[in-house]
């Protein structure tokens, strides 16, 4: 039998070993980038896309984020690889830490190790650079709330991104593919139409190991009849399909073909 002593110091650790596990850290795989573009209906003013990502500790204790890995690059020397944040406070990425390929370039991948009770945001900015002065500094056309990834797509199974369209509106897309992998990646990309599954545009490309690469494939109309007779979705539904086979991550942006861009309505989409 054993003794209360022995019975006690059991209890303990297993505790202990309770708290380990409800403490324990993640992996989070966020997007960033900085990028500009020009504006459709203004030639005096480019867009610029500047990635930054929240974090929220909701614990009791202060929390420790880690650099993993990034992608595209490497850090400046010297740039520490971990961010603490206090006991119910908020931080942001671009305010605390400079977590960014040398060159930095868009998109590109961070991959974190993130405590359970940190809440993330990963997002975009979209501000404005105009070519007359004074400019008009920050994120004045909105923000987007980017996905967060828990988990690498694994090699050769193909990953499919649903409504890559926006409905009636012409929209072109671009695909972003970060190949996880040691060596280049190779990639396959399609396009479908949804009322029938079928075949609308496909490329193939090659991305180098740990970079993320993004691919336009245009603009394709469905052919689905303006009034269906058979088909599951309506005419206007596309979607995306990605292979890689390294181990990979792969989103797809869905933009208007002929209107300018400005984020009216937003949903976030903290983990």
């Amino acid at each position: 039998m054993i003794g209360a002593s022995r019975l006690r110091e059991a209890t303990v650790a297993m505790l202990v070993a309770a708290v380990a596990v409800s403490a324990s850290a993640s992996d989070k795989y966020l997007i960033q980038g900085l990028a500009d573009g020009p504006k459709r209906n203004d030639v005096c003013e480019f867009y610029e896309w500047l990635g930054d990502a929240l974090f929220h500790n909701s614990t009791n204790s202060a929390q420790t984020i880690t650099l993993v890995d990034i992608s595209n690059g490497s850090l400046a020397p010297g740039t520490p690889r971990t961010l603490t944040i206090q006991p119910g406070r908020t931080a942001s990425l671009n305010r605390s830490i400079s977590w960014t390929p040398n060159p930095t370039t868009a998109p590109y991948v961070i991959h974190l190790d993130v405590p359970d009770g940190i809440i993330v945001e990963s997002r975009f900015e979209i501000g404005g650079l105009p070519c007359t002065l004074p400019p008009n500094p920050g994120p004045r056309f909105g923000k987007l709330s980017l996905p967060i990834y828990r988990a690498l797509q694994p090699a050769d199974i193909a990953k499919i991104h649903g409504g890559t369209d926006l409905d009636l509106i012409s929209a072109r897309n671009n695909v972003a593919v970060y190949n996880a992998g040691t060596v280049a990646a190779n990639a396959h990309i399609e396009l479908h139409q949804g009322c029938d599954d079928a075949l609308l545009h496909s490329i193939d490309v090659a991305v180098p190991p740990n970079t993320t690469r993004q691919f336009g494939i245009g603009y394709f109309q469905p052919s689905c009849p303006f009034i269906p007779v058979t088909g599951t979705t309506e005419r206007w539904v596309t979607y995306v399909t990605v292979t890689v086979d390294q181990p990979n991550l792969s989103w797809v942006s869905t933009i208007a073909n002929t209107v300018d861009l400005t984020v009216p309505y937003a949903v976030s989409s903290s983990q």
